[in-house]
């Protein structure tokens, strides 16, 4: 009888830690304008005088999108995941999803999960070259590279109705 019960409570402990979990950061408008304030004076530095409206254009873009009550962030990336992957230094895939600009959908990715005990790191490569987000374990505040000016917010998957 003993045994039994050991094997139920290990099956039911293994199906409960074996869960997917997807990470929903996002970071605030104003901290997506700020962003684009400054890539803007970037370009402006570059065409010193007067710059062609078609190189303000894509700025002027940005601002126009982020505007009104119903934008709620300025950017979100969302990792779907397994929680197996945060127990072994091995890398195990993700997937990756989210809206930039404030109303733009930028598709879906593979990407690769590494765990340290502070940090997760999500890798992607979402046009030519690797991008890393990176979430701290203990705040969940993350973000691209160093910067943690994203706020990530751990949910549940009901996978219940899943044929596959």
């Amino acid at each position: 009888m003993r045994i039994l019960l050991s094997l139920c409570l290990t099956c039911f402990s293994i199906v409960a830690i074996a869960e997917p979990k997807q990470l929903v950061c996002e970071t605030s408008v104003e901290n997506l304008l700020e962003l684009n304030r400054t890539n803007k004076e970037i370009f402006l530095n570059l065409f010193r005088g007067e710059p062609s409206p078609a190189i303000l254009a894509p700025f002027e873009k940005v601002e126009n999108q982020c505007k009104g009550s119903e934008v709620k962030f300025g950017s979100q990336v969302t990792f779907v995941f397994d929680t197996d992957g945060l127990k072994n230094s091995a890398s195990s895939s993700v997937e990756v999803s989210g809206i930039r600009n404030c109303v733009v959908p930028f598709g879906v990715y593979k990407g690769e999960m590494e765990a340290t005990p502070t940090v997760i790191s999500f890798i992607y490569v979402p046009v030519d070259e690797e991008t890393a987000f990176n979430v701290d374990r203990k705040t969940l505040a993350g973000g691209y590279d160093t910067k943690r000016d994203y706020t990530c917010v751990l949910q549940d998957i009901d996978t219940s109705e899943n044929l596959l």
